[in-house]
């Protein structure tokens, strides 16, 4: 039936967003890395209230409150570490697919960091500062 249009009245559609553009991922330390994200263009009829950026490997994420574009920290990063991440988006209708892979990242190794693969006594040194 072509031309003819319903409108229910009080009833809007809803859904959940669309996926967030992912932007660089940045190593900050050995243990953290911000990630850029641009909001959807489609946030689904509702106001998206947070993003979550995940890790691969391990699957650690951070999370911010918020409705438009941003940066993501992600702590709890293992240090010498490849990194990668994607964004999705929450509204109160649910979670956006997942943005595509951001670039990968390494973070830097922990400082004074040593590991020990033979049984035997060791003695270490930390460092100045």
């Amino acid at each position: 039936m072509s031309g003819i249009m319903l409108n229910f009245a009080g009833v809007t559609a809803t859904s959940v967003p669309g996926a967030p553009a992912i932007g660089t991922a940045t190593a900050t330390s050995s243990t953290t890395a911000t990630v850029a994200y641009t909001a959807p263009a489609n946030n689904g009829g509702s106001v998206i209230t947070s993003y979550t950026a995940t890790s691969s490997p391990s699957g650690i994420t951070g999370t911010i409150s918020q409705a438009g574009s941003g940066t993501i920290t992600v702590s709890g990063l293992v240090g010498s570490t490849a990194y990668t991440f994607t964004v999705k988006a929450t509204n109160a209708i649910g979670t956006s697919a997942a943005s595509a892979t951001s670039n990968s990242i390494t973070t830097p190794a922990v400082i004074g960091q040593s590991a020990y693969t033979t049984a035997g006594s060791y003695t270490w040194v930390a460092p100045a500062g």
